[in-house]
């Protein structure tokens, strides 16, 4: 019971964090405009990938303006790069494993490297090539798509942009290291976490799931932690957010969307819930992202097909991915402590 009681006090445990309110606006407006213009001009489809590319806004850090731009410059470069890798491993389904192991890898040692992504970490650029994986499409179609992300890309830093001058970085006390002693830090534990995410997407096609990128999605997601006890918690958090994310989308979309207005008008509303929510609660922050990625990679077929099927398809998904993304968790802190063990032998030797 005392377990039981522990494990609740918690999940429910709400954290105190001092974020400007603007912040979430911003982040509305950064992820919904995309899809509202895709909405007004009839291109619904186009709107939701270029909100792929807005996604960078998540990726602003807390520094200098000069500071912040470049950051979000290079976060430009790294988004881009994720989905031209996605896109360039849906061709063969045998290097998909491995390109998304590499693509994790990078996006994983550059957001530590960088200090950037807050507790997402680098979901958000895995989102992106996992979505850019699953869209099989010829080669013109694909450099379409890449020109919407860069587009989308574009209009996340013009928002972001705007509300650094509108709302200057509180100065901060912390000293970043150096890149290079960072990456040297990060790096082993950044490619085992790659390995862990390809490794998921090896067992879903195994398993013939029907999209298996929403595994390793879900699997880095809990494999972040920095500590098993954080692991637990994040595969906690993330497999009851998802059930309730489920919950809603199902309940909100129990028949196809009347008009793209509405699917649009979610996204901003997710998106803003979203930047409210994911430092404070993680299983309420997923519990609208779940949602949002939901009608970010599939809401263009809503229209022939019910959003209930898509979303019910999601929850086995992120059983198998938090599962794997557990069983990788204990095994790469397990040997990290092991590492750890090895070092001081060799300080007292």
């Amino acid at each position: 019971m005392t377990f039981i009681r522990h494990e609740i006090d918690q999940f429910i445990t709400i954290k105190s964090v001092n974020r400007p309110w603007q912040l979430p606006f911003a982040s509305a407006l950064a992820m919904g405009g995309p899809v509202l213009v895709g909405a007004w001009t009839h291109h619904l489809n186009a709107g939701l990938t270029a909100s792929l590319g807005a996604l960078v806004f998540l990726y602003l850090p807390e520094r200098s303006f000069l500071d912040r731009l470049r950051s979000l410059t290079m976060s430009v470069i790294v988004m881009m790069a994720c989905y031209w890798f996605g896109t360039l491993t849906s061709i063969e389904r045998t290097y998909q494993a491995t390109g998304l192991a590499i693509v994790t890898t990078m996006a994983t040692l550059y957001c530590r490297a960088a200090a950037v992504g807050g507790p997402p970490g680098s979901l958000f650029f895995v989102i992106a090539a996992s979505i850019g994986a699953s869209s099989q499409t010829i080669a013109s179609v694909s450099h379409n798509r890449l020109g919407l992300v860069f587009w989308g890309c574009l209009w996340g830093f013009a928002v972001a942009a705007f509300y650094c001058l509108l709302k200057p970085a509180a100065t901060s006390n912390i000293s970043l290291k150096p890149a290079k002693e960072l990456i040297r830090r990060n790096f082993a534990n950044s490619v085992l976490i790659g390995v862990v995410a390809g490794s998921s997407l090896l067992l879903a096609q195994w398993l013939q799931l029907e999209n298996p990128y929403w595994v390793p999605v879900s699997c880095l997601a809990v494999v972040q932690g920095t500590n098993f006890r954080e692991i637990w918690n994040k595969q906690l958090h993330r497999m009851i957010g998802t059930t309730l994310g489920l919950m809603m989308i199902s309940a909100i979309f129990q028949t196809p969307p009347s008009s793209d207005w509405q699917i649009a008008g979610w996204i901003v509303l997710f998106s803003f819930a979203i930047e409210m929510t994911v430092t404070r609660h993680y299983a309420t922050a997923v519990m609208f992202i779940t949602p949002m990625t939901i009608l970010l990679a599939d809401a263009g077929q809503a229209h022939q097909s019910s959003l209930w099927s898509l979303a019910q398809s999601r929850l086995t998904d992120t059983a198998v991915g938090c599962g794997v993304g557990l069983l990788g968790g204990f095994i790469l802190h397990a040997w990290q402590a092991n590492q750890a063990d090895e070092t001081q032998q060799l300080k007292k030797n």
